[in-house]
């Protein structure tokens, strides 16, 4: 499939997608885990429930600040800064001895991923052609797509 795109492009595409694969299926992954973590960290489930509504909050509010975001660094500098801000947070989030400090992880993870995902779609539409974008966004609908499916929890 020719997309008219070179390769140094179709590659910081993959990148992307592969970052908004891994920002996507951290947003419902933890759900499965709660009864744990509640047992572990003796917390209520309304606590609990922090870890994702908490997620989503921080994620919104700072989608609106990624159009800042991008005008003021590079693709790539906010890319591989979100992407190591991530990884900390998901370091934090994994060694967590405490339910405030598992926040902290998660709302790092999502400060994050409320900024790749409006990047990735801002560069797709850069770098892609008019005539080849809608086949561009449909790339990205089935990564984010897969990543929602693959996070849930299958019936038992």
């Amino acid at each position: 499939m020719k997309l008219g795109i070179n390769r140094k492009q179709w590659i910081m595409v993959i990148v992307l997608l592969m970052g908004t694969l891994l920002a996507v299926l951290n947003m419902s992954v933890v759900t499965p885990a709660l009864p744990s973590i509640m047992k572990d960290l003796g917390v209520d489930s309304t606590t609990v429930q922090w870890l994702s509504s908490g997620y989503s909050l921080v994620e919104a509010m700072v989608i609106p600040l990624a159009a800042f975001l991008m005008g003021r660094f590079s693709t790539r500098r906010l890319f591989i800064g979100c992407i190591s801000l991530f990884a900390a947070g998901s370091l934090v989030a994994a060694f967590a001895p405490t339910f405030p400090l598992l926040m902290v992880g998660r709302v790092l993870q999502a400060l994050c991923t409320g900024a790749i995902m409006p990047m990735v779609t801002a560069v797709i539409l850069l770098v892609f052609p008019k005539e080849s974008r809608g086949t561009a966004m449909g790339i990205t609908g089935l990564v984010v797509g897969f990543a929602r499916r693959s996070a849930r929890p299958s019936p038992a």
